[in-house]
């Protein structure tokens, strides 16, 4: 998993206008892989490249953040590593990692 992360990494650092952040785990916050930056909206990504994908836990970091009013977030980005089949979160956009790296 640690390679999609990384890949993921490389490549939202190469796009344009967008302002990439990694976001640790801190004070009772669980860790967001990246958090993305596009004018004053910031947008949590979080890579979980496995096989299932559990929609209450693999998620948690993500809902978490766009609950915080002050992160001005209203969606954020699930990477996964093949299309699901599960209901998320309405908040949460699942976007296999094949698809993103086509968004260049």
């Amino acid at each position: 998993m640690l390679c999609a992360e990384s890949t993921a990494g490389y490549f939202l650092t190469g796009l344009p206008g967008l302002e990439v952040r990694w976001l640790p785990e801190r004070q009772g916050d669980p860790e967001v892989d990246f958090v993305l930056g596009i004018g004053d909206q910031w947008i949590p990504l979080e890579v979980e490249y496995q096989a299932r994908i559990d929609p209450v836990r693999d998620v948690r970091a993500l809902i978490q953040f766009v609950e915080k009013l002050y992160h001005r977030s209203q969606f954020g980005i699930l990477v996964t590593r093949k299309d699901l089949a599960v209901t998320l979160d309405p908040r949460i956009v699942a976007l296999p990692l094949s698809s993103l790296l086509r968004m260049r």
